[in-house]
């Protein structure tokens, strides 16, 4: 006679080992749950930016982080060229940080996603897996101007004056070259360029002109009418003694005063002019009675 008890125990034993699976499961999601309400606002396990572990860390302390990156941006070489010339700085100094909030955004999130069926298996899976999150790069544009105003400074060639000189033909103007300079307003973009493209971090800003202050023209007019004012020679007549002073004696006398640009001026240096004519005076007492007495005829 057959063991009528043998069948239930078969079925007892099935039910029990097919329901581990099911055990299992609901344990998987009630650990999920204890640990997604527990946790808060709070980035999830084995998570880093960069080389700093942000695991557990709440918004206010991944901003932290974000600062102490920044900082780190010091010891990244950068350089700034600006035509042929390479001029050595790093990522700080021209205006490059961190982005804070999207590496708030990105390390909150690295754990995230996917419905109620994914989710606990993502939880269960952070214990055996790591994440690394981007830490991206902004670039502040004021800072950069600034920084490349100061890096440039006296590195850049300095624009050269026009002036006027005595020639063949009288006082004339020698043309002024002109400088370089940068646009301080697009360094921002280029540093930002620089960073996209990666090391050897180089940002490139073409140079431009730097004209010189002083216009040609306005030197020009000073020139032609120094020009007209000494177009002949000229007497000199100290008591009973003449001297005539040729155009070009009178013009190595002139002084140019062109501090004001366009409104500028000529006149005679008068201690090179007495200097000058003094020793053809034989009569002369001292040198206060020929600037008493002098006249330009």
């Amino acid at each position: 006679m057959a063991d009528s008890s043998a069948v239930p125990i078969e079925r007892r034993t099935a039910l029990l080992i097919g329901g581990i699976p099911l055990a299992l499961l609901l344990l998987l999601y009630a650990a999920w749950a204890v640990a997604a309400l527990t946790s808060g606002d709070r980035v999830g396990r084995n998570v880093t930016a960069g080389t700093i572990d942000v695991s557990g860390l709440d918004a206010d302390d991944v901003e932290a982080v974000a600062s102490d990156l920044t900082d780190e941006l010091a010891a990244q070489p950068a350089t700034l060229k600006v035509g042929d010339q390479l001029l050595s700085t790093n990522l700080l100094e021209v205006g490059a940080r961190v982005d804070r909030e999207k590496l708030v955004d990105d390390a909150l999130a690295a754990r995230d996603g996917g419905n109620v069926i994914v989710a606990p298996w993502r939880w269960l899976g952070s214990f055996f897996s790591d994440v690394e999150i981007d830490v991206s790069l902004v670039v502040d544009d004021d800072a950069a101007a600034s920084a490349a105003a100061a890096i440039v400074d006296g590195q850049l060639l300095e624009p050269t004056d026009p002036f006027i000189e005595l020639g063949a033909t009288g006082l004339e103007v020698v043309p002024g070259l002109d400088g370089a300079t940068i646009d301080l307003t697009t360094v921002g973009l280029r540093v930002q360029e620089a960073i996209d493209l990666g090391m050897p971090y180089v940002v490139e800003v073409d140079p431009l002109p730097l004209p010189p202050t002083l216009e040609e023209a306005a030197l020009q007019v000073i020139a032609d009418e120094a020009n007209q004012a000494t177009a002949e020679p000229i007497a000199v007549q100290v008591l009973d003694q003449e001297v005539v002073i040729d155009t070009d004696q009178l013009r190595s006398w002139i002084d140019l005063d062109t501090d004001l640009g366009a409104d500028g001026r000529w006149e005679f240096h008068s201690d090179t002019m007495l200097a000058a004519l003094a020793p053809q005076f034989s009569l002369l007492g001292d040198e206060g009675e020929l600037v008493d007495r002098y006249r330009m005829q």
